[in-house]
């Protein structure tokens, strides 16, 4: 009986800062039934045209299901595949004043798909368009004496009342590279068949991980097949496909971040070719990368994808770990603002220290990790992570031993609970090194790899802030390393990742307050009080500094590189794309837990969502 009452109080704990939700799960597929300007009945439907699908106005026998989703798009199932209403292209361009609604992929970046719908249809980004018909053929005008349509209201009362959940989460995209050639930097656009310096879109489903073109003339998709089948390297090719639903062949890891090489499910690495086929895309194992590309490697060694594409990928991160600001009905009406700044921290402030002690003791001195990440580097985060999500809002922090990350037990490994708590980081931690800080050039060391794997790897341990990273300073430049420290701004924030003599790493953060820099001790199972706060109190002597970064010379420093906080960032998907049951972890911490699923998409007030505020970032 005991142990209930401790588990239903710990539940009331997580759940004490719950908020109304309701998911987008009411579907009303159904055919769509209009009145046409004549006030005969029809249906809306997907009709061949030449080299394009139109919508027009059918006998409802010859209709399809049709769907008002929880982004306010307009689809029509075709084919087997969902394709939304869309302006086209020579429209939105101003080549013509007006022309037939098409059918293309749903996708969240194009605001000619976003709908109002009530008694008629109107696009809310295009005020000064007019939906209406002609030829019996949904029509797109500046003309506002044009035919008019209705919905047939009585017919389409449930459909319309009906909040299902999103199509999908997809998004179209350039995918695009830079060569270097006779000392001139350019910029390539990736097609299906090579490079192009006209820019050129593809459709990502990162649901899905497939990379899509789509046929207008037929409504069909052709994806990116992965077909590498016991060969070093392949040229790639676009197969028939649906784009919707998890396929192994047709499978790409866009959800890494912005450090990553794109790899397909058995970690081969997408590529392009160089020389006379510049831009033809194929695909290597590790090791034939490695031996044979690596030296003629792109200006980064890696492909870019336009600005939305990282935002899905950040919006994910703070999903999967619990990092959203703001769940459900916890709309926000303007932008955060923090105004307590890190140069004002205090370690020595009792309940801080007390917290920062019980980080550093919760551990067994042990070889316990997750992949790369040992104890100090999980200690590491768990420091940053209340830093900069609770020091904002909480500058006089209330003790507990529930943590961010973990909880704090004297001589326990913190990977204990932090394994129960976020399997799902753990996870990632376990295959940072393997997809991060694979050895793509010959010789490179384990040290400068793991920096690499660790810098990607805080972006989505951390992913509501930017993150910079120096270059690798060895001994002989030591001591200029640490004048750079003291000499930053108050309020810094550095990740010191050092390599040890005894062949070990160790990290620790660094915190410039206006007293000076400030060494958070990490892994110190029997540090006592005493020393912690000798160790904690700001310093801005270069001698006191290394003593601190090699907890008392214990060990030398071989090598140091620092990760460094280079500010917020907002995501403009954040209030939108809410997960149910995304409660999270507290106050100012939101999410579920898992990966974007359409079936798991919140309403927004029991409503659909209005992507209108975040469209002028497209």
């Amino acid at each position: 009986m005991k142990k209930l009452i401790l588990i239903l109080f710990y539940l009331s704990t997580i759940f004490a800062n719950s908020v109304p939700q309701t998911p987008a799960n009411t579907i009303q597929d159904k055919h769509l039934i209009i009145k046409a300007h004549d006030n005969k009945t029809f249906c809306l439907a997907p009709r061949q045209v030449h080299d394009r699908v139109i919508i027009g106005m059918l006998d409802c026998k010859q209709a399809v299901d049709t769907r008002y989703d929880l982004y306010k798009r307009l689809a029509f199932k075709y084919k087997d595949n969902w394709l939304c209403a869309s302006l086209s292209d020579r429209f939105k361009s101003g080549q013509t004043k007006q022309d037939f609604f098409e059918l293309k992929p749903c996708v969240l970046n194009d605001k000619s798909q976003w709908f109002s719908i009530k008694d008629t249809f109107s696009l809310p980004a295009y005020i000064d368009v007019e939906v209406k018909e002609s030829e019996y053929n949904l029509l797109a005008t500046k003309n506002k004496n044009a035919n008019k349509i209705t919905i047939d209201n009585d017919e389409m009362k449930q459909w319309l009342q009906a909040v299902p959940p999103p199509i999908n989460y997809a998004l179209k995209t350039s995918i695009y590279f830079r060569s270097k050639s006779n000392n001139k930097l350019e910029l390539f656009y990736i097609t299906k068949n090579g490079a192009s310096k006209t820019p050129f879109n593809f459709y990502y489903d990162i649901t899905s991980g497939k990379i899509a073109l789509f046929n207008p003339s037929s409504g069909t998709f052709e994806c990116l097949e992965t077909n590498l089948s016991n060969q070093d390297a392949s040229f790639l090719k676009f197969s028939k496909c649906n784009f919707y639903g998890f396929e192994n062949r047709f499978y790409w890891n866009l959800n890494l971040f912005e450090n990553s090489y794109i790899l397909d499910i058995n970690k081969n690495i997408l590529d392009v070719s160089r020389g006379s086929e510049l831009g033809k895309l194929f695909i290597s194992d590790i090791n034939y990368y490695k031996t044979h590309l690596s030296p003629s490697v792109l200006l980064d060694g890696k492909l870019s994808f336009d600005f939305s594409v990282y935002e899905l990928r950040n919006f994910n991160a703070r999903n999967l770990g619990l990092f959203s600001s703001h769940c459900g009905a916890e709309r926000r009406t303007k932008r955060e603002v923090i105004s307590n700044s890190l140069a004002n921290f205090n370690p020595l402030q009792a309940n801080w220290k007390a917290r920062l002690l019980s980080i550093a003791r919760t551990t067994d001195s042990s070889t316990d990790a997750s992949g790369i990440c040992g104890i100090c580097m999980l200690h590491t985060y768990e420091i940053v992570s209340l830093l900069t999500q609770v020091y904002p809002h909480s500058p006089i922090l209330n003790y507990s031993s529930t943590g961010y990350l973990f909880d704090y037990m004297d001589n326990v490994s913190p990977f204990t609970t932090f394994a129960r708590r976020n399997p799902a980081m753990y996870n990632l931690m376990g295959e940072a090194l393997e997809l991060w800080g694979q050895q793509l050039a010959l010789g490179e060391g384990l040290y400068s790899r793991g920096i690499r794997a660790i810098w990607a790897l805080t972006s989505s341990i951390l992913p509501r802030q930017e993150w910079s990273l120096s270059t690798i300073t060895t001994q002989d430049n030591l001591r200029s390393q640490l004048r750079g420290i003291l000499n930053s701004p108050a309020g810094s924030l550095y990740i010191a990742l050092m390599s040890l003599d005894n062949g070990r790493a160790h990290a620790v953060p660094i915190i410039i307050t206006n007293n000076g820099a400030v060494v958070i001790p990490t892994n110190a199972q029997n540090i006592s009080e005493e020393d912690f706060t000798s160790f904690i109190a700001p310093t801005q002597d270069e001698r006191t500094l290394l003593r601190n970064l090699s907890a008392n010379n214990r060990y030398n420093i071989q090598a140091i590189s620092l990760i460094g906080l280079a500010g917020n960032r907002d995501n403009i998907f954040e209030e939108y794309l809410n997960q149910f049951d995304c409660t999270g972890g507290g106050d100012f911490r939101r999410g579920n837990g898992h990966i974007l699923n359409p079936n798991h998409a919140d309403t927004c007030d029991n409503d659909r969502c209005d992507l209108m505020e975040i469209e002028h970032n497209f």
